[in-house]
């Protein structure tokens, strides 16, 4: 009785660890932009996508509330939402000229996708995955 006892405490511990891991590794990540270095690490993590974002603009908030209610199913997706009016660096660095860009970037900072527009959908479809090292 005694081994059905912890054997049976061991496959639902067991199944909780699983289930947490999983969990935190699906979910993704919406950060606000400090620097491009930042960026630039996460991206060794896993897929970066900047987003141009203006608060005044309609459509970007359109977007982010879609982001937020949406961010599970980035899966190892990290949005780094980026201050379209105040980030002139970046904005000339990725060829930005309005709100509502979204720029892939990989761990050297360099472009690997662009679109304008869209929400998790078209993030979805047009983030490159890349083999991790």
């Amino acid at each position: 009785m005694k081994t059905i006892t912890a054997l049976f405490i061991f496959t639902v511990l067991f199944t909780f660890t699983l289930s947490s891991q999983e969990m935190m590794m699906s979910s993704g990540s919406i950060d606000s932009f400090v620097n491009l270095e930042d960026a630039q690490m996460q991206a060794k993590k896993g897929p970066v996508v900047l987003f141009f974002h203006a608060g005044w603009c309609p459509t970007c908030k359109d977007s982010m509330r879609n982001l937020e209610s949406r961010k599970d199913e980035l899966g190892d997706i990290t949005v780094f939402v980026v201050d379209y009016d105040s980030s002139k660096r970046e904005k000339r660095k990725y060829g930005v000229t309005y709100q509502h860009t979204f720029v892939q970037i990989d761990s050297q900072g360099k472009e690997l996708s662009k679109w304008s527009g869209g929400d998790v959908d078209e993030i979805l479809d047009n983030v490159v995955r890349m083999e991790m090292n």
